[in-house]
């Protein structure tokens, strides 16, 4: 029996829709990045291009079998190196070696690790200036909303980037097809002016906001009493009526610093 090169466990689908990968690469042309990471190379259907458009490139696959095949394929290519390793837990100071100034990411992200991927890159210091992903459509789409629907997660990705979506992506256009519909997002990364030091400890704020994301404000807060909200609220003039998801980036800002500075 012919065993199968595809490995379910690491979420694999291949990229083969040749118009879905020539809008990826204009896309990255536009940005004129010469620093490239790619997650997740697989089969490589982005890589020779990636590779062309790069000054440096670094590839970070999870597969060791496709990690071996790319890296004995470039070893004779000084600027172009390959990490073994899952994007998820990913040390990013390693990419200090590779990259001196400015990189992009990009990638056909694992849907069962997307996010923590992004999250990843996002919250750590060395972060790209872009990062042009792959995602399940669905999980896209929480990146994407604003007030009133925010959910937890447009949160965490607004507090660090500024999410756009490039477009919509079939399931015929991998090998093997999805189950879902995939999206391409490109979130360009905010100014270290525009991110608080405090970033994590403000998102940890918000989390306990969205404890019960359907009730209102003076009863999400399970580690206050109502009445501490009820004041908190009132002195940022904000309705306490409102629900976690009513609120922008800025209000939850505030909340935090009320509460805890």
């Amino acid at each position: 029996m012919k065993q199968s090169k595809f490995k379910p466990k690491l979420g694999q689908h291949f990229l083969t829709d040749e118009f879905v990968k020539t809008k990826i690469i204009e896309f990255v042309k536009k940005i004129n990045c010469k620093n490239i990471l790619e997650i997740g190379p697989g089969e490589g259907s982005l890589t020779n291009d990636l590779i062309d458009l790069s000054s440096n490139y670094v590839g970070i696959e999870i597969d060791s079998n496709l990690f071996s095949k790319f890296s004995l394929k470039y070893k004779n290519n000084t600027n172009v190196h390959f990490i073994n390793s899952d994007a998820a837990n990913f040390d990013l100071k390693i990419l200090e070696t590779f990259f001196k100034n400015d990189y992009i990411l990009v990638g056909n992200l694992p849907y069962y690790s997307s996010n923590m991927i992004i999250r990843n890159f996002l919250s750590s210091y060395f972060r790209p200036t872009n990062l042009i992903v792959m995602m399940q459509k669905e999980v896209a789409e929480n990146y994407l909303l604003s007030p009133p629907k925010m959910k937890f997660l447009s949160y965490c990705i607004q507090m660090y980037s500024h999410p756009d979506l490039i477009m919509n992506v079939s399931p015929h256009s991998f090998e093997p097809e999805p189950n879902v519909e995939s999206s391409i997002l490109n979130l360009t990364v905010k100014n270290i002016e525009e991110i608080p030091e405090n970033s994590e400890k403000i998102i940890e704020t918000i989390k306990q906001g969205f404890d019960s994301p359907r009730k209102k404000l003076t009863n999400s807060f399970k580690n206050f009493e109502k009445n501490i909200v009820i004041d908190t609220l009132n002195r940022l003039n904000i309705n306490i009526n409102l629900r976690p998801g009513n609120l922008t980036l800025k209000d939850w800002k505030n909340i935090h610093k009320e509460i805890y500075d």
